[in-house]
């Protein structure tokens, strides 16, 4: 059996230092209820959106993944929701963020902290015609999510 051990290589540090050092500041001003996230300075700015870009085969699944954990240690953010382009995409970021050695990796760094992943299928939104469709399960626990060591966020295709 083959044991994968991850490492964080400079071009990846690079690019979560310029994510954490372009994020805005929380919003000391507003208060935030249990189920949210701490309020962000220019939230809902578009112009402010982080969109983490690299290269095929450069690591951006294991940036975008420590830019979770970062994030929640940094700024106390707790609710995430990557978007991918493909289902091949969204697979493998499955496979990544529920493999041992990516939670094994993960934990040296931020101890007592775990992803809790939770999918979100195109289909999960359709409905029978003339029928409106109840709000996916995983999209509202993903809502409801209250702070816990665990970090929900949602892939969605």
């Amino acid at each position: 059996m083959m044991n994968i051990h991850l490492e964080e290589l400079a071009h990846q540090r690079d690019a979560l230092d310029a994510v954490l050092n372009y994020f805005p500041a929380r919003d000391e001003m507003q208060t935030s209820p249990v189920f949210a996230n701490p309020v962000l300075q220019n939230a809902g700015d578009e112009s402010a959106f982080i969109d983490i870009k690299m290269e095929t085969g450069t690591g951006k699944t294991y940036v975008y993944t420590r830019a979770l954990y970062e994030l929640n240690q940094k700024y106390g953010l707790y609710k995430f929701i990557i978007v991918v382009p493909s289902l091949a995409i969204k697979e493998g970021t499955k496979n990544f963020i529920e493999s041992d050695y990516a939670r094994e990796h993960f934990s040296k760094f931020f101890p007592n902290k775990k992803i809790e992943l939770q999918i979100i299928r195109a289909g999960d939104f359709n409905g029978k015609k003339g029928k409106r469709k109840n709000i996916p399960v995983s999209l509202m626990q993903f809502c409801e999510a209250t702070k816990t060591k665990k970090i929900p966020f949602n892939v969605y295709c």
